[in-house]
């Protein structure tokens, strides 16, 4: 009988008294399978197997101090800059224990799509850095002053956004010809792993943020009903906040990262809108020098470098910095959270915190009035009138149609016209936690007691309401007598000034909450 001939590598793997791994199933695998998944492993002849542990890295920080960031070598290849025991060097890869990082790999082309420093340059102060973007967006561009240095906070902000749960946006909005796309190249050549497009590709998009976290700026966008503006809209809000992966069929996708995005109009969604900062582009009330691609590059060339050791050389204390610093109660919730992305590489200069905070509080008035449209907020202001009535006659059940009628009289006192049907009010109670229950042969809608009061109150700090929002002629008294709104640091008027809290002393005590009210 003829035998079979065995293939020289089974036959060696048959010979192997180590060569398969049972699994629970009855199955079995070979071990030299198994190593080459783990990552690329060496085989010996003897049949014996040591793995050598590969993993693709963007960036990290390892527990002896040592910090890792990609660069671009003179062959236009992605390296590694490594700062250990405060020396840097550049390494193709970098071993650390049993396992070896290195660059990313994959497709090439998303990575030649994105600026990296080529080198390391002079570490600066936030300062020094800050004087030099300014410097270069005051030549180049004709914006405004306070624009001109919340975008200089923003771009130097970008080098340490992952230090950061919130990264907020820059919306540039101006007419066709007034400099939108200047403004984006020269943000490109500044900020951290900068990215400009202007068409787009979701499934690329969601690769490129995940892979390597970029600083996506988004030309020419304009929001349209089409599926894909519509998928666009909805990458911008996933992509604000850390930890809100995006699940699609290819994979699950990180999009978190700081975003600027040049448009003809605002987005028309309140909600989104104020994850971000507006800066309005102008037509040029004076000279300013012409950017060409040659100076473009050499803007990248003199600050990526000094920015990217700003990065390196302070990573640590940064980090350190940002899980304990407490954002400021001047802003309105959402505010405050970019307020602290803004103003963490600041951590060592008071002035300049303030300098920035003060720039800030303007924007965060426009965000609030932004806000004023949106249908929640109309109904929270309505709750908050209805919570501030007390003493006899107050109403003790809030039915759905009597918080319709306080919307419309409230919408119309601000000359807006929103007049929602009581159905429509319940629709919009739920998403906020408040759920209506069935009052009798009044209707639907919520009955009055300490715990609503708290809720109410709690909301109201979360969409940017204070105080200075219920002043009205029927309640010229409520800003300043409500323990609730003392409790929940809402006492403030729209010009962010501190409201002195008295408690209420007129008619009978609250049988609910006497030394409340």
């Amino acid at each position: 009988m003829k035998s079979k001939k065995v293939p020289a590598e089974e036959n060696r793997l048959q010979r192997s008294p180590f060569t398969t791994l049972r699994l629970t199933n009855g199955r079995s695998l070979p071990i030299e399978f198994i190593a080459r998944l783990e990552s690329g492993p060496k085989i010996y002849s003897n049949g014996a197997c040591r793995a050598e542990r590969y993993r693709e890295i963007e960036f990290a920080h390892l527990p002896d101090g040592t910090v890792l960031d990609l660069v671009r070598d003179r062959s236009g290849k992605l390296v590694f800059a490594v700062l250990q025991n405060g020396a840097i060097t550049v390494r193709h890869t970098v071993k650390n224990r049993d396992i070896n990082f290195i660059t990313p790999q994959g497709d090439l082309t998303l990575a030649e799509a994105i600026r990296f420093p080529t080198a390391i340059g002079a570490s600066l102060t936030a300062r020094e850095l800050l004087r030099e973007i300014e410097n270069v967006l005051d030549l180049y561009c004709d914006c405004d002053p306070s624009h001109r240095k919340l975008l200089a906070h923003f771009a130097l902000y970008t080098w340490v956004s992952d230090l950061l749960r919130v990264a907020p946006y820059i919306w540039v909005v101006g007419p066709s010809g007034y400099g939108k796309t200047i403004l984006l190249q020269i943000l490109s050549a500044i900020c951290r792993r900068s990215i400009l497009i202007s068409d787009v590709s979701m499934g690329g998009l969601y690769r490129v943020i995940t892979k390597y976290h970029p600083t996506l700026l988004l030309d020419e966008f304009e929001v349209g009903n089409d599926s894909e503006r519509r998928r666009l809209l909805r990458l911008l809000r996933a992509g604000s906040t850390m930890g809100q992966s995006v699940l699609r069929a290819s994979g699950v996708f990180d999009l978190f990262g700081p975003k600027v995005i040049a448009s003809r109009q605002e987005v028309g969604d309140a909600a989104l809108e104020s994850r971000g900062f507006f800066v309005v582009a102008r037509p040029q009330s004076r000279k300013v020098s012409v950017l060409t691609p040659s100076t473009l590059e050499l803007i990248a060339e003199q600050l990526q470098p000094k920015l990217a050791a700003f990065r390196l050389n302070n990573y640590w204390r940064l980090k350190t910095v940002s899980e304990s610093l407490t954002p400021s109660s001047r802003f309105s919730p959402r505010m405050q959270d970019m307020a602290h992305s803004l103003s963490l590489p600041l951590a060592d200069d008071a002035e300049l915190e303030f300098q920035l905070f003060r720039i800030l509080e303007s924007h965060d008035e426009q965000a609030r009035v932004g806000r004023d449209g949106e249908p929640e907020w109309f109904v929270v202001i309505a709750l908050l009138h209805l919570a501030h009535i007390r003493g006899p006659g107050a109403p003790i059940r809030w039915t759905a149609k009597l918080i319709a009628e306080h919307v419309r009289r409230n919408a119309a006192r601000i000359g807006e016209s929103f007049a929602p049907k009581p159905r429509k009010v319940g629709a919009i109670l739920r998403p906020l936690g408040l759920h209506t229950q069935k009052l009798g042969s009044l209707g639907r809608g919520l009955e009055r007691s300490p715990r609503l009061k708290e809720q109410i109150h709690e909301i109201a700090k979360g969409l940017g309401i204070c105080a200075g929002d219920l002043y009205t002629p029927e309640f010229p008294d409520a800003p300043s007598t409500c323990a609730y709104c003392e409790r929940h640091n809402l006492l403030f008027d729209n010009t962010g000034r501190k409201l002195r809290y008295s408690p209420f002393s007129l008619g009978p005590e609250d049988p609910e909450n006497p030394t409340d009210e």
